[in-house]
């Protein structure tokens, strides 16, 4: 933990500032002047040129693209839990997640939608696949629409 704390805070001290509260004279440990807190924080989501909604969500830090030890961070946000079912019956819990855009560097898009993953049918003697038929016959197909989201 501490070694990423010092990643942070001598490599990327701008998400060590978004990431970590620092302390005068913290009692947690001696080698420590922070605590990692990441707390939530507003951004705002671009519906459309003229419409905007704010969001809260928390940033996420993943390693990828390279060879082990070399691997740059890459910088995500988390909303809040959502329930996206599409159904009136039942609760799927879910959040969006939003990354910096490659040609604008200051506005956040959505990159994707994480869900609970679905429960398994195993039922002796029943065919899945009619089941799920029936089951589907009164819910429309939903629709994705990509989204801007600026900071």
């Amino acid at each position: 933990m501490h070694q990423i704390q010092d990643e942070l805070r001598s490599k990327y001290t701008e998400l060590f500032d978004l990431m970590y509260e620092k302390f005068d004279n913290l009692t947690v440990s001696d080698s420590q002047d922070a605590v990692y807190t990441n707390s939530e924080r507003l951004i705002t989501v671009i519906l459309s040129p003229v419409q905007t909604v704010p969001e809260w969500a928390f940033l996420c830090l993943v390693r990828g693209g390279g060879p082990l030890g070399q691997q740059a961070l890459h910088e995500y946000f988390v909303s809040k839990e959502y329930n996206v079912s599409d159904s009136l019956n039942t609760h799927i819990a879910g959040r969006f997640v939003f990354q910096y855009s490659d040609e604008h560097p200051k506005t956040l898009h959505l990159y994707a939608l994480t869900e609970v993953p679905a429960t398994t049918l195993s039922i002796p003697g029943i065919n899945v696949e009619r089941e799920y038929l029936e089951r589907r016959k009164n819910n429309e197909p939903g629709q994705i629409s990509f989204q801007n989201v600026s900071r």
